[in-house]
């Protein structure tokens, strides 16, 4: 099957100004990514399940932002031929970790694959950190022959402590919390060629533990603002929430796009 040929420790696939701060790259808080994003097990092993059939054609498959294998461990474990990409070395490490290896460090936007290289691919939780968002689609387009696979799971509401932190990104003229375009957003923008609901998934958080996550600067819209503006702003969520619990509940989908459609998505 593909392997991925390239240095996989970055050489020159990776982008040379990073920092710890840069949205795009987890390397800082790879330790935490899974308890801040994970799935329960019974609701992950639907999502894979279900992923697994639609991708079970035999062709090589890539996974756009690999991170810490999350999906793209279990589709191998499943048979799929699976060839992952990421920037982050420490999130990469922990796919290592759980047996997957076949991982490239290299970016979204200029990938170095040939034509059609892939049968189909996987995007999940990626493309709104990346600003030149159709460039990633442009270019996986190019690298893919058939479809494009993405998790998506839409909600009413955010919770609490995330909406009141976005709503102050803003109001202090750092813009919006995301750079890109979440694939529930491009949902909305270029409608799928299929989407399939999974399941239901309600999230019950006490604020204090999200605030714990947001004080860490372990999600990618808390790591814009300087220290003591972020500090200013956890504290305003702490004395308005602190000790309460909220309940959002989630709906998660399958969104299928064929990867030509993706050349050109309209801003």
């Amino acid at each position: 099957g593909v392997r991925a040929t390239g240095k996989g420790d970055g050489g020159d696939l990776g982008r040379e100004s990073m920092n710890a701060q840069d949205p795009y790259v987890f390397d800082s808080i790879a330790n935490a990514y899974h308890s801040t994003r994970s799935f329960p097990p019974e609701v992950m092993e639907k999502i894979v399940l279900r992923l697994g059939a639609h991708l079970g054609t035999g062709g090589p498959m890539l996974d756009v932002g690999v991170g810490t294998g999350r999906f793209a461990a279990p589709l191998a474990k499943l048979g799929l031929n699976v060839v992952g990409i990421d920037l982050a070395r420490n999130m990469m490490a922990k796919a290592r970790e759980k047996g997957f290896d076949n991982i490239l460090m290299a970016s979204a936007t200029d990938m170095p694959f040939r034509d059609g290289a892939f049968e189909s691919a996987t995007m999940v939780h990626v493309l709104h950190l990346i600003p030149d968002w159709q460039g990633a689609l442009s270019e996986l387009s190019r690298v893919v022959r058939g479809s494009l696979f993405t998790v998506a799971t839409v909600t009413e509401k955010l919770h609490e402590p995330r909406a009141i932190y976005e709503r102050r990104l803003e109001e202090l003229g750092y813009g919006r919390a995301y750079l890109g375009m979440h694939e529930k957003m491009l949902a909305k923008r270029l409608e799928p060629d299929e989407a399939e609901h999974v399941c239901d998934h309600d999230v019950t958080m006490p604020a204090d533990t999200y605030i714990g996550n947001l004080e860490r600067r372990e999600y990618s819209w808390a790591t814009r603002l300087p220290d003591e503006a972020h500090k200013a702003v956890v504290e305003e969520i702490r004395h308005a929430l602190g000790g309460t619990t909220e309940t959002v509940r989630g709906r998660i989908f399958i969104y299928r796009w064929k990867a030509r459609r993706l050349a050109s998505v309209p801003k």
